[in-house]
């Protein structure tokens, strides 16, 4: 497949050859064999689909297989368009340190050497654009390394909440007033 711009909709049809709604284990072997660069063997492929597709891979499981997350890392405006420089351009709302970000379009270069990409906020699922890579260098966006949406992170209880709950659960601890009487004399 050669590079052009392409969203999570366009990707999902162009894997879904049969346009059945779902993506089979030959469709996914034939997409991912057909981008740039891919040289896995067929069977590596198949043998991945297996654990996570099974028999054929629904679109919602396909799209959360190949959505890029991004956290922002430094400050950055969500804007309108692609473009800071056009005048109808205009500042959505700031994206702040922490938040995370589902890539949709990108990464791509604007007029003024900016790395930017077509994103949501998951944090209210706003769309627009952001900026990944200043033209300075700096970073304001980062590549997720996590297995799990942000969302699904955050509901998980932190090792001390962890902790806390399991001893609630806990068998009550006898005191040594408690041993005292009740000892048998």
């Amino acid at each position: 497949m050669a590079a052009k711009e392409l969203n999570m909709e366009d990707l999902f049809k162009a894997a879904d050859k049969d346009e059945d709604g779902s993506v089979s284990k030959s469709e996914f072997v034939t997409f991912v064999k057909g981008l740039d660069g891919c040289e896995t063997e067929d069977s590596k492929l198949e043998s991945l689909f297996a654990r996570i597709g099974g028999e054929s891979m629904s679109k919602e499981s396909f799209l959360r297989l190949i959505t890029v997350r991004m956290k922002v890392t430094k400050e950055t405006l969500l804007t309108s368009d692609f473009s800071l420089s056009t005048k109808d351009s205009r500042t959505l709302r700031r994206l702040l340190e922490g938040e995370f970000v589902e890539v949709q379009v990108g990464p791509a270069k604007d007029e003024k050497d900016l790395t930017r990409i077509k994103c949501c906020a998951v944090k209210d699922g706003l769309v627009g654009w952001a900026t990944v890579v200043g033209n300075t260098g700096a970073a304001f966006l980062e590549a997720c390394e996590e297995e799990k949406k942000p969302a699904e992170a955050a509901a998980e209880p932190t090792p001390a909440a962890a902790e806390a709950e399991a001893a609630t659960h806990a068998a009550p601890q006898k005191t040594e007033a408690d041993r005292e009487g009740t000892s048998q004399e």
